[in-house]
């Protein structure tokens, strides 16, 4: 029958780097000047990421994180659940001062 693809294909071997745009809500539950912890819900196939952008609140500066570990949130087998621990990195000294004025505000918060 012969080779019917109507484009030239290239094989490819070993890992791609791959881009995901998705944007969901999660629970902030700590943050400090390093990085977060936050809780989200995460399918199967998105527990191994490894590095992501989250913005702090709406129309805030989006931040480089990088994802230190994923825990779930109880030992249900059919949990969705994850405490996701994020690390800030490649900050801008602007993103910096806006990250030391949330946690500021995030203290003040908790301690009202």
């Amino acid at each position: 029958m012969g080779d019917r693809r109507e484009h030239l294909r290239f094989e490819v071997a070993g890992q791609l780097w791959a881009s995901l745009d998705m944007s969901e809500r999660v629970v902030l539950r700590n943050i400090g000047v390093g990085g977060a912890l936050i809780e989200a819900k995460l399918s199967p196939g998105v527990r191994s990421i490894r590095a992501a952008q989250i913005s702090l609140r709406d129309r805030g500066p989006e931040l480089n994180v990088l994802v230190r570990h994923v825990t779930p949130v109880s030992n249900a087998p059919d949990e969705e659940r994850f405490l996701v621990g994020l690390e800030f990195v490649n900050i801008s000294p602007s993103d910096r001062a806006d990250i030391d004025r949330f946690v500021k505000q995030w203290g003040d918060h908790a301690q009202a």
